[in-house]
């Protein structure tokens, strides 16, 4: 009995040990499926960071050029301020000599209706002299006559 009892131990063990190696090649096989998933997973990762990377750069090279046209049309900008108060002033001088030319046009009628009222006064004048002179001329006859 004592030689069942160890053939049946070891029989026991002997089950027990493919039992063991069968769940040894399970965890093998599952620790090598998990190495695998986790290698494909480390791959996709760092596929994932450097289209991340790739992504931030091109980003960075838009920002950069915007940045660049935001400063040339800041630029612009300012030169068109500058031209656009250049050309302020321009019209500021050009409407103080239209308002200059306007006043010296309103005296030089002024000055033209002073002359033509002269030159009447002046005509009425010199008839006035003729007359006189004439009636003088003939007062002057009259009084030689008498």
């Amino acid at each position: 009995m004592e030689l069942e009892g160890c053939l049946s131990s070891a029989f026991q063990l002997k089950l027990q040990n493919e039992e063991i190696s069968v769940m040894s090649l399970l965890l093998k096989s599952g620790m090598s499926e998990a190495q695998l998933k986790f290698a494909n997973v480390e791959t996709e990762l760092a596929f994932h960071e450097k289209e991340r990377v790739e992504n931030l750069s091109t980003l960075r090279q838009q920002l950069e050029m915007r940045n660049n046209a935001l400063a040339n049309a800041q630029r612009d900008i300012a030169e068109e301020r500058e031209r656009i108060a250049i050309l302020s002033r321009r019209v500021d001088t050009l409407d103080q000599l239209e308002d200059k030319h306007k006043l010296m046009e309103k005296e030089l009628y002024r000055c033209k209706d002073m002359i033509e009222e002269s030159s009447r006064c002046q005509l009425r004048l010199k008839e006035q002299a003729l007359q006189v002179d004439n009636d003088s001329k003939k007062k002057l006859e009259k009084s030689v006559m008498l």
